[in-house]
Formats: structure tokens, C-alpha cells, sequence
């Protein structure tokens, strides 16, 4: 987020959507299943800007360990 951005800034479906480079039904299921915070206003649905980052945030994956077993374990190895 840049110094100028606003974190309670609402953006519409069709801009979270975009941001993220997936389909607004993907946002909307999200939404439906309460995976991320929104607020209908009127007939449409809107995301702080804020919930749109942890969201984000909480699908982060970071390094994992490599998976032991299969063809070699180097931990079983004599």
C-alpha cells in the first residue's frame, strides 16, 4: 500500500477482482462464504481496502521443509 492510500478506502467487486486477477464470482464466493469481509451498500457489494490485504496476507505460503520418504530419505540412509 502506498503512503497515499487510504486503508478504509471501499472498492467494489469488479476492482478486487482485477487486483487480483480473478474472476468476480471468485470474489463473490469469498465473500458468500465469509473468507473475506464485505458490506452490501444498495444492491452492491463492497471490500475495505484493508480486509482485501489481510486476506491477501492470510493465503501467504511461505518456505516449506521438503517432505521426507519416497525414493530417498537421507534420514534413513546408513
Amino acid at each position: 500500500m502506498t503512503p497515499n492510500e487510504d486503508p478504509t478506502e471501499l472498492l467494489t467487486i469488479e476492482e478486487v477482482a482485477g487486483r487480483l486477477k480473478v474472476r468476480e464470482k471468485t470474489v463473490r464466493d469469498w465473500i458468500g462464504r465469509g473468507e473475506l469481509d464485505a458490506y452490501k451498500i444498495g444492491k452492491e457489494w463492497r471490500v475495505r481496502r484493508d480486509h482485501l490485504e489481510q486476506h491477501i496476507e492470510a493465503r501467504r505460503v511461505g518456505a516449506q521443509p521438503a517432505a521426507t520418504g519416497g525414493l530417498w530419505d537421507p534420514d534413513s540412509a546408513t
